[in-house]
């Protein structure tokens, strides 16, 4: 008997909450899932994988970009720099501080000790899913994502 394997997480993004998080991959099983934070319905965003350990390191960078409320064109800028895979793997230290700019929150990514790097590159490629999803997501639904000097009243 195959089961599916949940061994592999992928990015979920819910357009409603604007939250993202590490969910289950289960073949068969779709691209839509509830969202953890809000019940939503969350879709998964294409790109890496990961493990069930990386859920926290995940949930942290979400943090950190989700404190900031950068404008659409910097996250845009964001999602940009990070999908060149060469630059993320080859300077990722350059990157981040770069990187730290808009988001300081991402200090705790800065490598203190050897064999860190490895920690750093895969955390550029969940901030790079994070990005993504909410650049997609202003595309898609742009009545969701507040224009700036516009107000309700």
């Amino acid at each position: 008997m195959v089961t599916s394997s949940t061994n592999y997480y992928v990015p979920t993004h819910c357009p409603g909450c604007m939250r993202a998080f590490l969910t289950p991959d289960r073949a068969g099983a779709g691209v839509s899932v509830s969202c953890k934070n809000c019940g939503g319905l969350a879709r998964v965003v294409p790109g890496e994988v990961y493990r069930a350990e990386d859920a926290v390191l995940f949930a942290k960078i979400e943090a950190a970009f989700d404190s900031v409320d950068l404008p659409l064109a910097e996250t845009f800028h964001i999602a940009t720099e990070l999908a060149n895979v060469l630059e993320r793997t080859r300077s990722p230290n350059m990157l981040l501080r770069r990187l730290l700019l808009p988001v300081p929150g991402l200090r705790f990514l800065k490598p203190t000790h050897p064999g860190e790097e490895e920690l750093l590159v895969r955390g550029m490629g969940m901030l790079l899913a994070i990005a993504a999803a909410r650049v997609q997501q202003a595309v898609e639904w742009p009545q969701l994502t507040p224009s700036p000097g516009i107000s309700d009243d």
